[in-house]
């Protein structure tokens, strides 16, 4: 009767702690998923995505000068189209580095600042900049960048080799 009881007592200890840690994990993912509703991930991924759309369009467009429009409005149709269904894995990738980086403490510091006036300006502010330096980026990606790596391509023969990208 002793061993039953000792058995049944540690199986509620257990059980107990087992059930605080799964309760804790669900506790950080839900700070994770506040604190990326405060820093606006999901909008900050649609302006990011769009500029990775207009990139890889630009990319490929460069590489093939000679495409009609129906053909450039087709490649962009099909980009729009693939890109997105890729969102979610993106905003999981997203919540398991940021698990992974801070603690659950830092985690709280970070929504109650973020959550703070100071620190809405702060991530407007870095919206805008993360839209320019993305802009500037493609700026010189388009008109430096890939014509010079296309040229040297096109000097080189691995031109022949590369067609089928």
């Amino acid at each position: 009767m002793k061993h039953t009881i000792k058995i049944l007592c540690l199986s509620i200890i257990f059980l107990g702690n087992f059930s605080f840690l799964a309760l804790a994990g669900d506790s950080i993912d839900k700070k994770i998923d506040d604190y990326g509703n405060v820093m606006q991930v999901k909008q900050n991924f649609a302006v990011g995505i769009e500029k990775q759309e207009q990139i890889f369009a630009s990319f490929l467009f460069l590489k093939n000068p000679n495409i009609t429009l129906d053909q450039r409005q087709k490649v962009i149709a099909i980009i729009n189209q693939t890109v997105p269904t890729f969102n979610d894995q993106m905003l999981d990738a997203w919540k398991q580095s940021v698990k992974s980086v801070y603690t659950e403490q830092e985690i709280d510091k970070l929504i109650q600042f973020y959550s703070s006036p100071e620190g809405q300006s702060i991530i407007s502010k870095n919206q805008l900049l993360n839209l320019k330096v993305a802009t500037s980026q493609q700026i010189v990606q388009n008109q430096l960048m890939f014509p010079t790596i296309l040229q040297k391509l096109k000097s080189d023969d691995l031109t022949k080799t590369l067609n089928g990208l």
